[in-house]
């Protein structure tokens, strides 16, 4: 009898020391969850995977009949991991943090172009090193200056002023590169290209598609008009927002020229961007603009 109770009585001691093993990493997992679940990013998810891995790893203890299903989850669980950490090796942050540093620095120049004086339309022109500038006139009528003038931030010489600024596109557009090679020499193959890594490559939006194509046959001046759905990061009328930015500059490179942009809305409000190029460069045609158009930027 004796026997009997000692065994019974491991027995249960055993049986404790398990439950609260099992509840010890049950509390382990629920306080993991409760720092993840507000703000889950991939690293942090990567780490709950792996908590998940040792939770299971540890109730084979208290259910070694269970190994084989547990040691598979904990697999599942460390395969999930890596892999996420693999996929994920740059530093990736949330979109409403980069929109809102979009639309902060968008408004910021803004308002110093016209502090500036600077109230004209936009343009990506390209300089005698072959690096586009931003450029920003006073008037609409305000022609393009010499390119050795571009250099300054504040152009006022030989009767022309405006801002010159170092825009956006130019070093997405060397990622561009990097990852895709050389723009094509036409627009009709540089635009898809362009269009792809601002939604692919960058993840700047849904989708950007050309609406609208037109070379005047009179004025030689060509117009592409593009829509940019479910946009990532800001306003995409912005004054020099990353996707207008990077397809003005990929322009100007592969028309090896100005290229002017402004900002209208279509019949539902959506935004619009429009980018010109070639025949007269020194105004812009507001004529065949619509009544919602919203300015240069």
């Amino acid at each position: 009898m004796g026997s009997e109770h000692d065994s019974k009585v491991v027995d249960d001691e055993d049986s404790v020391r398990k439950q609260s093993r099992l509840s010890d990493l049950e509390s382990e997992n629920e306080r993991l969850q409760s720092r993840l679940e507000t703000r889950v990013t991939y690293r942090r998810a990567a780490a709950l995977l792996l908590a998940f891995a040792a939770v299971a790893v540890g109730a084979v203890q208290v259910f070694p009949s269970e190994r084989d299903v547990l040691f598979a989850l904990a697999g599942t669980g460390t395969f999930g991991a890596v892999l996420l950490l693999t996929l994920t090796a740059e530093q990736l942050l949330p979109a409403r943090a980069v929109r809102s540093v979009c639309e902060t620095t968008s408004r910021n120049r803004a308002a110093i172009a016209h502090a500036l004086g600077a109230d004209g339309p936009i343009r990506y022109v390209p300089t005698e090193t072959g690096v586009a500038r931003l450029y920003v006139a006073a008037t609409e009528r305000d022609s393009i200056p010499p390119a050795e003038t571009l250099t300054s931030t504040v152009v006022d010489e030989d009767g022309y002023y405006g801002i010159a600024l170092e825009p956006t596109g130019r070093d997405l557009l060397t990622e561009v590169r990097q990852q895709s090679g050389d723009l094509p020499e036409d627009v009709d193959s540089a635009l898809p290209m362009l269009f792809e890594a601002a939604t692919d490559l960058f993840e700047f939006a849904e989708t950007v598609k050309t609406i609208n194509y037109s070379e005047p046959a009179e004025s030689g001046r060509t117009e592409v008009t593009i829509k940019v759905v479910d946009n990532t990061v800001g306003t995409p009328t912005g004054i020099d927002h990353p996707i207008r930015s990077l397809v003005g500059v990929g322009l100007t490179t592969v028309v090896d020229g100005p290229v002017e942009t402004r900002a209208t809305t279509d019949d539902d409000g959506e935004p619009l961007l429009i980018f010109g190029w070639g025949g007269d460069q020194e105004r812009t045609d507001h004529d065949s603009t619509s009544d919602t158009e919203t300015g240069p930027w």
